[in-house]
């Protein structure tokens, strides 16, 4: 009996084992090159705006690894803000699984949004 309950207990905890530790960790794995062609193609699509009469509005950006962006974008509003907001979403959950998969560390300071943005020279800027 006892040795029926040894082997009851070993099992459960090789079937713990192998379940633990799952959750933390990416599902794919995301590289540097992903992420780069994924910003390329997010400042295309920004560029392909023009500023217009509904000024310009902005976006966090990217995901440290202690939390909150790395930055702000601006973007003029007259881009589909939508899609915009669904290709920065997409981004900024590849760059949490990639900080995920290599152990990324960083300087925990957070970045604050713009106090205002403008159209400078046909191109929205971070005025202040």
């Amino acid at each position: 009996m006892k040795t029926l309950l040894a082997i009851f207990v070993m099992t459960f905890y090789l079937f713990i084992g192998q379940c633990s530790g799952s959750d933390d960790e990416p599902e794919v794995e995301v590289t540097l090159n992903e992420l780069s062609q994924k910003e390329k193609e997010i400042d295309a699509f920004i560029a392909a705006g023009k500023c217009s009469p509904d000024g310009c509005g902005f976006i966090a950006f990217g995901s440290k690894p202690c939390g909150g962006p790395w930055k702000y974008i601006v973007y003029p509003k007259s881009i589909d803000i939508e899609k915009l907001t669904q290709m920065v979403n997409a981004y900024n959950e590849m760059q949490h699984q990639y900080n995920l998969q290599t152990n990324a560390v960083s300087d925990c300071m957070a970045v604050m949004p713009p106090e205002e943005v403008a159209c400078v020279n046909g191109v929205c800027t971070i005025v202040k």
